[in-house]
């Protein structure tokens, strides 16, 4: 369904992707790591099509996203859902406002239904109750999930994860490993996860690949990465700490 060709992208001087080749397919649960500062954040914008690529193809369904004129690139846009590092929430939007701002801004909505679909989505990351708070109430855990029910208020096709336990203690990692498999199981999603952290890489995915200077080293899945003797993976390997076994 996704199929990155050869992708090339800079910032003045500055290589990050140098020919990343990668297939996502329907129903896969995508995880990309790599160092800190790698280009896997850079990867899902472009995907996304909020940033485009120096080089090189990106295919959704057979369509080039960068032949796409803006009306159609929007309308692409509303198949992906993404979780944000940061959640990436507005300070003086409350709760419901942020969730459902994706929706309201292809219109159709009442206030009513923003209200509605917000409850539901935030009912489905265990935050019930939460839709009149204000982001400075909540904690980095909460933001994150109101991030992750925004994400899900665009019904997508698509959900890409950037980063998703970044600056959460343990525990509160830990639940939105839970969130994210159980958002995966329930909902049949196709996701895609970029994090330097192996411990969530293992417990959310299916399929692996490793972005190392600019491009794709390894893609496979878990037992592949174990048996694999390239020694950049392997050097990797061992210096993260991997202690999940789901």
């Amino acid at each position: 369904m996704i199929k990155l060709v050869d992708l090339y992208k800079s910032f003045g001087s500055l290589e990050v992707l140098k020919g990343v080749n990668l297939d996502i397919q329907k129903g896969d649960s995508m995880v990309v790591f790599g160092a800190s500062g790698s280009g896997k954040s850079v990867m899902l914008k472009l995907i996304m099509g909020l940033l485009k690529p120096d080089e090189g193809e990106i295919y959704v369904d057979g369509k080039n996203i960068n032949e796409l004129k803006r009306p159609e690139l929007d309308h692409l846009r509303t198949r992906f859902g993404m979780l944000f590092q940061g959640a990436a929430l507005f300070d003086s939007m409350n709760v419901y406002e942020n969730v459902t701002i994706g929706r309201a801004e292809h219109g159709g909505m009442t206030k009513e239904d923003r209200i509605e679909c917000a409850k539901k989505n935030l009912e489905m990351v265990g935050l019930e109750g939460t839709e009149f708070k204000y982001p400075s109430e909540l904690s980095g855990g909460m933001k994150k999930r109101v991030g992750l029910a925004r994400a899900l208020c665009m019904e997508p096709e698509f959900i890409l994860y950037d980063e998703p336990t970044t600056g959460l203690d343990p525990v509160s990692a830990d639940k939105i490993n839970d969130l994210i498999i159980n958002l995966r199981d329930r909902l049949k999603i196709t996701s895609i996860a970029v994090t330097h952290d192996l411990y969530s890489a293992f417990r959310i995915g299916h399929r692996f690949a490793m972005l190392y200077q600019g491009k794709i080293r390894f893609d496979g899945t878990r037992q592949e990465m174990e048996e694999s003797e390239d020694e950049v993976l392997k050097d990797f390997l061992s210096h993260s700490t991997i202690d999940a076994d789901s």
